[in-house]
């Protein structure tokens, strides 16, 4: 896959994902990508941008390691599951977001910059 200046390797997830994800957002060509750990990862250094944390490195995002959603936007995508599939209410995510006005509202970059303060609730990971 071709991405911000280079190519990363990806997993496609299949044609009704892809499908989805195309008519949701309106464009053709959409694909949903998988990234395994055994690939690669983007050299963030040579995108202009400091990477100190190797920790976290940027695999499909642009210029940053933090991929944020809306609690509501989960519970959409949940509700769009068939019966009996097994829902999730957490994603492969940095931080998640209350937002009273509705899902999807995270890619509303406009929004985040009109915002002066943000609380931010640290949870310790039960699993680690």
């Amino acid at each position: 896959m071709s991405t911000y200046r280079g190519k990363i390797k990806g997993i496609d997830c299949g044609p009704e994902a892809n499908q989805w994800f195309e008519t949701f957002l309106g464009r053709p060509g959409v694909r949903l990508l998988q990234h395994h750990h055994s690939f690669d990862f983007r050299d963030s250094n040579t995108y202009d941008r400091r990477n100190d944390d190797k920790d976290y490195p940027i695999i499909y995002h642009n210029k940053s390691n933090v991929h944020l959603i809306n609690e509501s936007s989960i519970s959409d995508l949940n509700s769009r599951l068939p019966e009996g599939s097994d829902q999730t209410n957490v994603l492969e995510m940095n931080a998640s977001l209350e937002w009273p006005i509705g899902a999807y509202i995270e890619t509303t970059v406009r929004l985040f910059r009109r915002l002066f303060r943000l609380e931010f609730t640290v949870f310790e990971d039960p699993f680690n």
